[in-house]
């Protein structure tokens, strides 16, 4: 999956012009959309490494990463906001940024952890068991990131970026509240 992410953000990476313009009508999403994309590798980083340490049995740690990037999303967005004042990009550089710090504090500890661990042949499962387990999840997990993502897609084809970042906004407030 990483493989994935980095063709699929090395692909899109160049026609981002193209996609700003032709589905979101709006010129000026094309540097967001470059900086979102920059960061799509990471995040499946940051996924597998968290998933990761769930599998070794360490749920506080794993629960602890996972919870970490929203509060070096908000230190970076602060520091951002002082420093270079804010404009339009500085949220999506705040989180790609947080993505970016906490996978490679993520990736250090993994590496920290497969230090003492013993491969046996015992430990070893075929390629064939771990990808009869593994595709269905990831179906699955493709159809949520889907359903996650189509509504603002649709809404952006034929509203401007300002009407989706209030629907957006909007239904997480509903969500947390229902």
């Amino acid at each position: 999956s990483l493989s994935v992410s980095l063709i699929f953000a090395s692909g899109f990476f160049p026609s981002a012009d193209y996609f700003s313009i032709k589905f979101f009508h709006d010129e000026r999403l094309k540097y967001f959309l470059r900086i979102m994309l920059l960061g799509v590798p990471f995040v499946v980083l940051y996924n597998i490494l968290v998933e990761f340490v769930r599998g070794l049995r360490l749920i506080k740690v794993s629960e602890s990463i996972r919870n970490s990037i929203s509060i070096f999303n908000l230190i970076l967005i602060l520091l951002l906001v002082f420093i270079l004042k804010y404009n339009d990009l500085t949220p999506a550089v705040a989180n790609v940024g947080a993505t970016i710090l906490v996978s490679l504090i993520a990736m250090l500890f993994v590496i920290k952890k497969l230090r003492h661990f013993q491969f046996t042949k015992a430990t070893s499962v075929s390629y064939k068991k771990i990808l009869s387990i593994s595709f269905p999840m990831l179906i699955t997990s493709s159809m949520f990131v889907v359903k996650g993502v189509t509504d603002k897609l649709m809404l952006g084809f034929f509203k401007t970026p300002y009407e989706v970042g209030i629907y957006s906004v909007a239904i997480k407030l509903a969500t947390i509240t229902s």
